[in-house]
């Protein structure tokens, strides 16, 4: 496993496989969901973790993107690449703090590989999922709107750490991410970045779950030689959510 700091990631190449072309069936499951759904209405999307604004290059004309990321020079990189874009550098909570609970609201809220992956950014502590999502769903979403989880799936292709079993193993993890929270299931997508290995093995600094060649792996259910992607659309059922001690 690599060890690079949060900021270094964002200013070397180490999330270059993100914005290539193969990766966007990672976000088109959500986009095309939410542009059927709201047809040529209007609708407002917030992207937590924007990154360097993967999810931007592909919303429709109808949406109105708005991205935020604890990293200053993922912001800076959005705004360059984005002009006309709408970014800020805030971390998850400080969203929260800023508009919520009787300011802004939106359609949609997305947490693409946000999940067991929301921590301090000076301490490195991790966050709770469910508390994180459960503020965003009560002070920032709209009533009746949507939430979705995109999650990374790394795979290999031994039968036990493939592609399916891989994916069910990440799908428990959401189960126990949304466990309790005023969610239904309006959608379940399994996508496959096919070819996506490749680009990755050009990069000077390769993402920490990529492995050289599956016979390399450890025990460890991070990692993979390739990545695909399981998606989690909800609707929203009360703008209130249920108060967690977890």
């Amino acid at each position: 496993m690599h060890e690079v700091d949060e900021e270094s990631r964002y200013i070397s190449d180490f999330y270059a496989y993100l914005e290539q072309p193969e990766n966007e069936t990672r976000y088109a499951p959500t986009l095309d969901w939410l542009s059927r759904r709201f047809g040529q209405t209007r609708f407002s999307l917030l992207d937590v973790g924007c990154g360097h604004g993967q999810l931007r290059r592909f919303v429709p004309p109808t949406c109105d993107y708005v991205g935020i990321d604890h990293s200053v020079h993922a912001i800076d990189r959005c705004r360059g690449l984005f002009p006309d874009g709408e970014f800020h550098h805030l971390d998850v909570q400080e969203a929260i703090g800023l508009w919520g609970p009787e300011g802004r609201r939106f359609d949609a809220v997305v947490f693409a590989g946000m999940i067991n992956h929301m921590v301090e950014k000076d301490t490195l502590e991790t966050k709770s999922d469910r508390r994180i999502m459960s503020a965003y769903i009560e002070r920032l979403s709209k009533p009746g709107g949507y939430l979705s989880l995109i999650v990374g799936v790394p795979y290999r292709s031994d039968p036990e750490y493939g592609f399916y079993p891989q994916a069910a193993w990440k799908h428990d993890k959401v189960g126990e991410a949304t466990a309790g929270l005023p969610l239904d299931l309006a959608a379940l997508t399994l996508t496959a970045q096919l070819g996506l290995e490749e680009r990755i093995r050009q990069q000077r600094q390769r993402p920490d779950w990529f492995i050289e060649r599956p016979e390399d792996a450890t025990p460890n259910r991070h990692t993979g030689a390739y990545i695909g992607a399981l998606t989690a659309l909800f609707r929203i059922r009360s703008a209130t959510a249920t108060r967690l001690d977890g």
